[in-house]
Order: C-alpha cells, then structure tokens, then sequence
C-alpha cells in the first residue's frame, strides 16, 4: 500500500522528443485543414448522396449542397471558393 501511494507524488518524465511530437505538430495549421477538409467533403458527400433522391428531405439536402458547391462568390471562409482556394484545390475542376 505504501509503494502506491509514493507513485502519485512521483513527477512525470516527459522526454522532450515526447513533448514536441504530442504539443507542436509539423504545420500549425493541421487542424483547419482537416476541419476545412470535412466541411468540403461532407458537401461533396451530401451532393452524391441525394442526387436522386425522391423525398422532400432528400431534395432539400440536395439543393442545398449544390447551391454551396456551385456560389462563386467567396463572401465567407467556409464557402466553398475559399476552401478550394485553401486546400489549393481547382473549383471549377471539383465542379
């Protein structure tokens, strides 16, 4: 009993090749991309899905998808001019 309770007051060995690995990744901006990455397929992924669809959801999830893949002007960051743009990705070749 006495030998585990010394193992919560131990400190933690951390090596720093752990450390840079876990707390900085190699770009900063993985994340975003990868979040941008997901916004663009899950449009793509909606757009193939419902494309024959016959329910009003269907149809409405569809129409909603092509309108976002097909706007051309990039008035915000998550449109899909943008993240073409980002991902550096051509968005009439998407199209």
């Amino acid at each position: 009993m006495q030998h585990d309770t010394a193992k919560l007051f131990e400190p933690d060995v951390l090596v720093d090749r752990q450390f840079f690995y876990t707390y900085r990744m190699k770009h900063p901006s993985e994340p975003e991309r990868a979040l941008l990455f997901a916004v663009l397929s899950d449009a793509i992924e909606t757009f193939r899905k419902f494309a024959f669809s016959k329910s009003a959801r269907g149809q409405r999830l569809f129409r909603q998808a092509k309108q976002w893949l097909w706007d051309q002007e990039p008035d915000y960051i998550f449109s899909c001019e943008n993240i073409c743009e980002l991902m550096g990705l051509d968005s009439c070749y998407l199209r």
